[in-house]
C-alpha cells in the first residue's frame, strides 16, 4: 500500500522555513576567528534536516543543493576547512535560493533553474578550492600528543530506557566508567567518565540522535593520565633499576624478595598440600596457612572469591539491590529542594507544542466574540431586574461575565507571537545594506519577547524594513564622517519593542547625524507645501511622511525617489497605530511606532452624537470636560479651538464628521473629549457619554462598504450596531 506523502508537505515546508531562519541567524552570529563548535553543529543540523526532509518528500532539487552545502558545513565543523567571510556570504545566498525553492514548491511551481545553478556553482567552487584546516578549540579536540581526553557525561533517562544499549554505543568512543547511578522523580540519573580521543562535537552529535538535548550534558574534558610506554620501567624514576634475577635454581625458596628473613623449613605434616611452596611461601609470612577445604563444602571458597566471599551470598545481595532499585523507581522518594527548584525548568523545556492553522484560531476568536455579545445582551436585559428577587440570577450573570473575559483573553493570547519573529529578519538586512553603503553598523535588538498580534506582525515587516533602510542610508554617517566628528567608526542601530499600557511601542534608533531641519523645510517649499520657520521641530520632522518627499541628493537603489515614508504612515495608521519622530542634530534619531495589542477586541468609550451611538478607542482618550463659553474661541482661517489650561486645541464636531444633526447646539451644552490622534491632540465635541465597554470589532468594509471616518463596527448588548470612530481621520478634519 502506497502512502500519500502530499498531506505532510505543509509540515515539511513550515519546518524547512524554521530551519532556514535558524540557519541564517546562526550564520550571522558566527565569529570567523573562533566559531563556536555548538553553533557550527546547529547550522549543520539545520542543513541536514532540510536535506533529509526534501529527500523524503521527493524534492530532489532541494536535497541536491543542500547536500553540497551540508558537505562544506561538515568539513568546517570538523576543523578540516577554515571558515571565511566569503563562505558565509555564499552560504547566505544559498539559503536565499533554498527559501525561494521551498516557496515555489509550496505553490506547486518549479524553481528558477538559473538561480539554482548559480548557487550550486558557487558552493561547488568552494568545495573544489583548497581546504585550509581550522584551529579547533581546545575544548573540542583531543590533546596534541594524541593522548585521550577524560570527558564527564551526565544522563537523565526515563524509566525503562535501554541503558545497556546506550552504554554499549558509548564504548565505541573509548573506555567508559560509571561514576554514579541513582533514581530521582522517576528518572535514572547516570554520571559517566569517557576516556576517548574523539572531540566533544562528535560525542554530542551521536547523543543528539538518540536523546533530547535536555537529557544529556557533556562537560569539558581534561587530558587523561598518560600510560607508561612499552619497554619503559614502571618505577617512574623513584627506584633504581632492578637487579637481574638470579637463576631459578639459585633462588631462595621464599619469595620475600630480600625484605624478610628466610622462614625456617616447614615441619612435616600430614597435610601434604600445606608443605608445598605455594601453600607455605605465598603468604610471605603474614598469614597463617588456610585450613584445608572440607569435603562437600560449597564451591567458591577458593578461586575468584579468595575465600572471603560466598558466591551465593554475592548473587543474593545483587538480586536484593536490583529489587530495591526497582521499588525506588516505582515509588520515588520526596525530591530534594534542588530537584524541586530544577523541575519547572525541565517541565518548560519538555512542553509540547502543536501546529494549528491560523484560520481555526480566527474562527475560535469569532465564536468567543459572539459569546461576548451574548453575555452583553444578558447583562443589559438583567439590568432592570430587582437585585433582591433575582440575586442568584444576577450573580450567575456576573460570574459569566468574568469567565467570558478570561476566555477571551486566553484565546487572544493564542494569536500573540513574539517580536523576535520580525526582528530576526533584520541582522541580514543590516549586514547586506551596510556592506553596500560601505558603512560599519552594529545592530542591537531589545525586547524580542514582547508579544504582538499575529496580524500586526505580518503587516509590520514592510514599514519596519523601510525605516531601518532609511536610518542606514540617511541617518548613520560614513566611516570617515564619523571619525571626523569624534564618533566611533561603527554606528549603532537599535530595534526595540516594549509594551506601554494597551499599546506596543516599536522604536528604530540610530546614533547618526539626525534630521536636518533647514534641508527639510527647503524641500517642503520646493514641493509647494505650506511651511514656516515658526513650525515646531515635531511638525517639521513629520513632513518627511508627505508623498514624494525625499532629501537625498541623488537617486539610488536604496533611496531618493520619495516613495516609502508616506506608505509607512498609511500602513501604520491602517493598523490603528501612529508613528512619530524624535531627532537631535549630531546625536541621532528615533522613529517610534505605536500599535494597539490587537484589533480584534477593543476597550471603547460609548458616546452619543445626533441620536446615534459611536465608540471611541479608550486608549486614545486623555480626558473629557464640559467647556465654558470663555474656553471656546474661533480663529480666522483655523476654525474653532478650545482652551485647556494654557494650550489651545482644535475643536472637531463628531456630528460634522459623520454627517448627522447634533442634539447639543454648541460645545458648552455637550461634552468635549481630549483625543490623541496620531501625533497631535484635539478636542472632540459629542452630545453625551454613555459608558465604557469592551467590544468585538467587526470589519465594516467586508460586510458593507468603506465609510470615511469609521474603522469598524460592533454589536451592542441591545442588538444595535455601533460604529467605531477612526481617530486618525479626526486629525485631518480639524479644520471644521
Amino acid at each position: 500500500m502506497e502512502i500519500d506523502l502530499s498531506k505532510f508537505f505543509g509540515a515539511f515546508f513550515e519546518e524547512a522555513e524554521e530551519h532556514l531562519a535558524n540557519f541564517e541567524t546562526l550564520l550571522l552570529g558566527l565569529e570567523l576567528d573562533a566559531p563556536d563548535p555548538e553553533e557550527l553543529n546547529a547550522i549543520f543540523r539545520a542543513a541536514h534536516s532540510i536535506k533529509g526532509g526534501a529527500g523524503t518528500f521527493g524534492f530532489n532539487d532541494v536535497a541536491a543543493l543542500t547536500h553540497i552545502l551540508e558537505n562544506l558545513l561538515d568539513q568546517i565543523r570538523k576543523g578540516q576547512r577554515r571558515l571565511e567571510a566569503e563562505m558565509v556570504d555564499t552560504f547566505l545566498q544559498a539559503g536565499d535560493v533554498l527559501a525561494g525553492m521551498i516557496a515555489v514548491h509550496r505553490d506547486g511551481a518549479a524553481p528558477d533553474p538559473a538561480a539554482v545553478a548559480q548557487a550550486t556553482s558557487a558552493l561547488q567552487a568552494l568545495e573544489a578550492g583548497d581546504a585550509k584546516p581550522a584551529a579547533v578549540p581546545a575544548s573540542a579536540r583531543p590533546t596534541q600528543d594524541g593522548a585521550p581526553y577524560r570527558w564527564r557525561l551526565k544522563l537523565r533517562l526515563d524509566e525503562g530506557a535501554p541503558v545497556e544499549e546506550l552504554l554499549a554505543s558509548l564504548y565505541a568512543f573509548g573506555e567508559v566508567e560509571e561514576l554514579a547511578r541513582q533514581y530521582e522523580q522517576g528518572l535514572l540519573l547516570l554520571e559517566l567518565a569517557i576516556l576517548s580521543q574523539e572531540s566533544a562535537s562528535e560525542i554530542n552529535d551521536s547523543l543528539a540522535f538518540v536523546l533530547p538535548a535536555d537529557r544529556f550534558e557533556l562537560q569539558a574534558g581534561e587530558p587523561a593520565p598518560a600510560e607508561p610506554l612499552a619497554g619503559e620501567s614502571e618505577s617512574f624514576g623513584f627506584f633504581a633499576d632492578e637487579i637481574p634475577a638470579a637463576p631459578l635454581e639459585d633462588a631462595p625458596a621464599s619469595e620475600a624478595f630480600g625484605f624478610f628473613d628466610a622462614e625456617p623449613e616447614a615441619a612435616p605434616t600430614a597435610n601434604k598440600e600445606a608443605s608445598t611452596p605455594d601453600a607455605a611461601g605465598s603468604d610471605y609470612g603474614f598469614f597463617e596457612p588456610l585450613p584445608a577445604v572440607a569435603p562437600g563444602a560449597p564451591p567458591g571458597r577458593e578461586g575468584v572469591a579468595y575465600g572471603f566471599l560466598d558466591q551465593q551470598a554475592v548473587a543474593k545481595a545483587q538480586q536484593q539491590r536490583a529489587e530495591e532499585a526497582r521499588q525506588q523507581a516505582a515509588q520515588p522518594a520526596s525530591p530534594s529542594p534542588a530537584a524541586r527548584a530544577a523541575k519547572p525548568a525541565a517541565d518548560k523545556s519538555e512542553a509540547a507544542t502543536i501546529r494549528v492553522d491560523v484560520s481555526k484560531v480566527d474562527q475560535l476568536l469569532n465564536f468567543v466574540g459572539e459569546l461576548v455579545i451574548t453575555q452583553s445582551m444578558l447583562a443589559q436585559s438583567a439590568a432592570d431586574l430587582d437585585p433582591l428577587q433575582h440575586a442568584r440570577l444576577l450573580a450567575g450573570i456576573e460570574q459569566l461575565q468574568r469567565n467570558t473575559r478570561e476566555l477571551q483573553e486566553s484565546v487572544m493570547s493564542i494569536r500573540m507571537i513574539p517580536m523576535s519573529t520580525v526582528f530576526s529578519r533584520f541582522p541580514r538586512v543590516v549586514r547586506d545594506l551596510a556592506a553596500k553603503l560601505g558603512k560599519k553598523v552594529e545592530l542591537r535588538l531589545v525586547g524580542e519577547q514582547t508579544e504582538l498580534d499575529k496580524g500586526f506582525v505580518e503587516k509590520l515587516v514592510d514599514p519596519l524594513t523601510h525605516l531601518v533602510r532609511n536610518s542606514l542610508d540617511h541617518g548613520i554617517e560614513s566611516t570617515e564622517a564619523r571619525r571626523e566628528r569624534g564618533k566611533p567608526e561603527t554606528g549603532m542601530l537599535t530595534l526595540a519593542a516594549f509594551q506601554q499600557g494597551g499599546n506596543v511601542v516599536i522604536e528604530v534608533r540610530d546614533d547618526g547625524a539626525g534630521l536636518n531641519r533647514e534641508r527639510i523645510l527647503a524641500k517642503a517649499r520646493e514641493n509647494g507645501l505650506a511651511v514656516g520657520e515658526a513650525m515646531s521641530d515635531q511638525d517639521v520632522w513629520m513632513l518627511i511622511f508627505e508623498a514624494g518627499f525625499s532629501t537625498a541628493a541623488e537617486v539610488t537603489d536604496v533611496s531618493g525617489r520619495g516613495v516609502g515614508m508616506d506608505v509607512v504612515r498609511k500602513n501604520i495608521q491602517s493598523m490603528g497605530g501612529s508613528v512619530d519622530i524624535e531627532s537631535m542634530a549630531g546625536i541621532g534619531s528615533t522613529m517610534r511606532i505605536r500599535l494597539p495589542l490587537t484589533l480584534a477586541i477593543l476597550d471603547g468609550m460609548l458616546v452619543g452624537s445626533g441620536g446615534e451611538t459611536y465608540i471611541l478607542p479608550l486608549n486614545a482618550i486623555r480626558e473629557s470636560l464640559q467647556p465654558t463659553a470663555e474656553q471656546c474661541k474661533s480663529v480666522t482661517g483655523r476654525g474653532r479651538v478650545v482652551q485647556v489650561r494654557d494650550e489651545y486645541l482644535p475643536l472637531v464636531a463628531l456630528h460634522e464628521v459623520v454627517g448627522s444633526q447634533p442634539h447639543s447646539q454648541d460645545p458648552t451644552s455637550g461634552i468635549v473629549m481630549l483625543i490623541e490622534a496620531g501625533n497631535q491632540q484635539l478636542a472632540l465635541w459629542v452630545d453625551e457619554l454613555l459608558g465604557q465597554q469592551q467590544v468585538v470589532v467587526k470589519n465594516l468594509e467586508s460586510n458593507y462598504r468603506r465609510v470615511p471616518g469609521i474603522s469598524g463596527a460592533t454589536i451592542l448588548g441591545d442588538g444595535r450596531v455601533a460604529l467605531i470612530v477612526d481617530v486618525s481621520v479626526l486629525g485631518r478634519a480639524r479644520g471644521t
